[in-house]
């Protein structure tokens, strides 16, 4: 399970020629389908232009993502309404996110997400409290079987939610 904020920054290497492709700037993510879909990477070769690499090519991550040999690495302006993907579903869009549980009580705001390698599938999400909740207590992880509704403006959670300290 791969937390989205990890992947951020992370140097990207194509293991068929083990050459460094940029570092993670975005993660595109689809709220229907509840998963990871690319990474966005900055073109170490071309420093104004990005990459978009699916993220089922993900073959390991630790200290680097390594890709796996057949990785199709596309330049973002190739990938049909790219652009516009990248405007619409920037999981940096949702940090922030309002998390409402079923009642109408809100719990908190998106603090992360975990996503699954290599298939991207949604695993759950980081709650965030508020700064001292968060330091005393920790952050809240919900599983993604409790999240009811992945809207634009909030989270809409299912009525009974468990909340596991993370």
């Amino acid at each position: 399970m791969l937390k989205c904020k990890d992947i951020l920054n992370a140097v990207v290497i194509d293991s068929e020629k083990a050459e460094e492709l940029g570092r993670v700037k975005d993660i595109i993510f689809d709220p229907g389908e509840r998963k990871a879909v690319a990474l966005l990477v900055s073109n170490k070769n071309q420093p104004f232009s990005s990459l978009w690499i699916d993220f089922g090519f993900i073959k390991e991550f630790s200290d680097v993502i390594l890709l796996s040999l057949n990785a199709e690495i596309v330049l973002l302006s190739e990938v049909k309404d790219g652009k516009k993907k990248l405007k619409e579903n920037s999981v940096k869009k949702l940090w922030g996110l309002k998390v409402v549980d079923g009642s109408g009580k809100l719990l908190g705001t998106l603090e992360d997400l975990y996503f699954n390698v290599p298939d991207g599938k949604l695993e759950g999400i980081e709650l965030s409290l508020g700064i001292v909740s968060d330091l005393y207590n920790g952050r809240k992880f919900i599983s993604v079987e409790d999240i009811k509704v992945f809207g634009k403006d909030a989270l809409l959670l299912n009525d009974t939610v468990n909340l596991e300290g993370k």
